[in-house]
């Protein structure tokens, strides 16, 4: 299942995610009214240690890295790609009027379906498994058939 969290900032705090360790990503919704602030994702792979992490401006495409001065009251998302952490945040500072309200989601890749068993494939003959893995185990030369 995707994860998700929710915050209101009205002064200098931080929103964070906590995501699986499948989720590749998150996206991170920000709007309110507020005026003079700057916010910068950070990622943690153990939930103490932060670093500043990539985001894309999904309206532009645009990537950063580090801080964002964004115009006053701007509704944004952004996607934050975070393949090997489990930990994903939104550090606000130095809001001056308002409150900024974030919302957080991870991609769900926690669903996806397992991979079935190999089939196991021993002698000389047509290997007939149209999908998935086979393992080749003859202990010699094989004529095997795809």
């Amino acid at each position: 299942m995707p994860s998700n969290t929710t915050g209101s900032l009205s002064a200098t705090g931080s929103v964070t995610l906590a995501k699986s360790n499948r989720a590749k990503d998150a996206t991170f919704q920000i709007s309110g009214t507020y005026g003079t602030v700057t916010f910068v994702f950070e990622s943690s792979a153990d939930g103490t240690n932060y670093a500043p992490t990539n985001a894309l401006l999904q309206t532009t495409g645009a990537n950063t890295t580090g801080t964002v001065s964004p115009a006053d009251n701007a509704t944004l998302s952004y996607k934050v790609v975070c393949p090997n952490v489990q930990w994903v945040r939104l550090r606000v500072t130095a809001i001056a009027s308002g409150t900024v309200a974030v919302s957080a989601t991870s991609d769900d890749l926690s669903t996806a379906t397992t991979t079935p068993d190999p089939v196991v494939h021993a002698a000389d003959a047509a290997i007939v498994t149209k999908e998935g893995l086979v393992l080749l185990t003859k202990g010699s030369a094989a004529a095997m058939t795809l």
